[in-house]
């Protein structure tokens, strides 16, 4: 019976020993963080891609970025208000502390000054932890409705935006992502090849000039609601004013 006893009492400090030995197995790291480069470089849409010029989309004046769970929160936003001139181009940007997983990043340039005030009304709202739904992830320009297309001009910085998915590990992870203009910047040049100066009273365009789009890159989709009007004649020079193209040159 003293034996049995003994043989019992073994098996419980085994089990025991077996219990406190699993308690101290290290548990996987859940915790990341990410690196974002941002740029502005893009060839699509500028006149001068790349050359820091916040007026026609070539660069940064301000910057938002947010990165959103899989469940459609916003798990970080970071903000900077005033990017330094040698950062207008391309900016770092590093979030710590993150979930591990797969998230949404979207970026926003140039909001506090720009003509187009919907993203910045929108981003104004925005923090950790609301829902970055479809209506936002879809929000549509109203400011360009009627015949009131903004003049981009060099008072009022260029709105850019992007969207991309990334993934954070246990290791710091890094990506890239190319902001893109939201609107077309465009350049009339006039050419007389006579032998006689043209006084040039107006230019009109077919109707391309859509009254929405998508705040966000869409890659090519069209707003159901969007209709397609000429350009604003008071865009086309300024002031109004009549252009003399003199022979054999431009203007």
């Amino acid at each position: 019976m003293k034996r049995l006893s003994q043989i019992v009492v073994s098996a419980l400090g085994g089990i025991l020993l077996g219990c406190s030995q699993a308690d101290v197995i290290p548990q996987p790291a859940t915790k990341g963080s990410l690196t974002v480069v941002v740029g502005a470089s893009q060839p699509t849409r500028a006149v001068s891609p790349g050359d820091g010029d916040i007026y026609d989309g070539g660069g940064m004046e301000d910057l938002t970025l947010l990165l959103v769970n899989p469940m459609g929160e916003i798990s970080e936003i970071q903000r900077l208000t005033q990017l330094a001139a040698e950062e207008q181009r391309v900016k770092e940007v590093t979030f710590i502390n993150l979930d591990v997983g797969n998230y949404m990043l979207y970026a926003y340039a140039n909001t506090e000054r720009t003509l187009l005030s919907e993203a910045r009304t929108m981003l104004s709202s925005l923090r950790v932890g609301d829902s970055f739904n479809e209506s936002k992830y879809n929000a549509l320009f109203n400011t360009l409705t009627n015949r009131a297309t903004p003049v981009m001009n060099d008072t009022n910085p260029m709105l850019l935006t992007a969207a991309k998915s990334v993934s954070v590990g246990v290791e710091n992870a890094s990506a890239s992502i190319e902001l893109l203009r939201t609107l077309v910047w465009l350049e009339v040049t006039l050419y007389n090849h006579s032998n006689h100066a043209m006084t040039i009273t107006d230019v009109s365009f077919s109707n391309f000039n859509p009254s929405t789009s998508y705040i966000l890159p869409k890659d090519g989709a069209i707003p159901a609601s969007v209709t397609y009007r000429g350009l604003p004649l008071y865009d086309t020079f300024s002031g109004g004013e009549d252009v003399v193209v003199e022979s054999q040159s431009e203007g």
